[in-house]
């Protein structure tokens, strides 16, 4: 079994890296691939939550579950029911994934378990552990408020992984680029076998790192660099040049205006200062793509994962589009759905 990282920024390079490896005889197994054109390319693909699972040609998917398509369940989840995959066919798996999260390379973690014949059973409360908090996230469970990260309770230890210092550690280290794709998974393994204490070594630096970084966010709250400001009962807008402003906003609104004012578009001497805004949903509260569709009248360049319940400005220069705007749109949105619901 081999592990690959795609680069979404890529494609096409990667879509032809994969046709070869195709070509050579291997079987492409994406996890929680969710571009169509790598989907295409994918032989089968485990994504559940995005609605992206795949069933192909290959014979693995004979043993993956009904939970391959079911959204109330993780990538994890469902790879955890497998109880076993024929060692001729683990030997041409290439398991790829555009999206390196605590599901991905933990899936990556329980394949590979499954496939070496020693599964991960000891660690079915840690798998059941990253499976809440990646529904938590995708906002699968019901949106409640909670308070904001203060000195004295910096981490709630809730479901969530921003709640909890272990998990976001854990996913500092998944998403650390310095990292090779088969470090990550080696080290996730060792955690759902083991806990921190398996690979405090190498885990104790990404500990310290977002300690820190919680602390930064306090910091900011207490001087006034984050603003946060309720707009309504269901919409927060908060103005920040840290990129916590989706974690701060839900702790008080499902949905969220983030503005960074200082965005940088272009890279050194060639950088431009301008806003960017990032609209995101807990639950399914709004279509995110009637509202892009509206903003590119106007500017072209709005879009985003609407699947995930994300809604960007344009990459490439300052939204036109004012608070005001956005706050507009949302509001009428939710008060057309409202009138719906009333008046059937």
């Amino acid at each position: 079994m081999e592990f690959l990282l795609v680069d979404s920024r890529n494609l096409v390079k990667e879509v032809e890296t994969l046709n070869n490896l195709k070509s050579q005889g291997k079987i492409i197994f994406g996890i929680e691939v969710t571009i169509p054109e790598l989907v295409k390319v994918c032989d089968v693909n485990l994504d559940p939550q995005h609605g992206h699972s795949k069933y192909g040609t290959a014979p693995l998917p004979l043993v993956l579950g009904p939970g391959a398509f079911d959204n109330t369940k993780s990538a994890i989840e469902v790879a955890n029911s497998m109880s076993s995959i024929r060692h001729d066919l683990s030997r041409k798996l290439v398991v790829i994934t555009n999206r390196a999260d605590l599901d991905s390379i933990g899936t990556m973690a329980v394949l590979s378990g499954i496939c070496q014949g020693y599964g991960l059973l000891p660690s079915n409360d840690r798998i059941k552990q990253i499976s809440d908090a990646n529904l938590f996230v995708s906002g699968k469970s019901e949106w409640k408020p909670k308070p904001l990260p203060t000195r004295d309770t910096p981490w709630t230890d809730g479901v969530g992984i921003e709640d909890n210092l272990e998990l976001s550690a854990l996913s500092a280290m998944v998403q650390d680029n310095k990292l090779s794709i088969d470090d990550r998974v080696y080290y996730m393994a060792m955690w759902l076998l083991g806990g921190k204490t398996a690979i405090w070594t190498q885990f104790i630096k990404y500990y310290d790192l977002v300690a820190k970084d919680r602390l930064a966010i306090i910091d900011a709250i207490e001087s006034g660099d984050i603003q946060i400001n309720r707009l309504s009962n269901q919409v927060v807008h908060v103005r920040s040049t840290h990129r916590a402003g989706t974690l701060l906003g839900y702790c008080i609104a499902p949905i969220v205006i983030a503005e960074n004012p200082q965005w940088k578009f272009g890279k050194d001497e060639n950088a431009v200062i301008g806003t960017k805004f990032t609209v995101c949903q807990w639950g399914k509260l709004l279509d995110l793509k009637r509202i892009a569709d509206k903003l590119n009248e106007y500017q072209q360049g709005w879009g985003g994962n609407f699947e995930a319940g994300i809604l960007g400005s344009p990459q490439n220069e300052s939204a036109h589009a004012q608070l005001v705007d956005l706050q507009y749109l949302i509001e009428s949105q939710l008060e057309e759905t409202a009138n719906f619901w009333f008046n059937r």
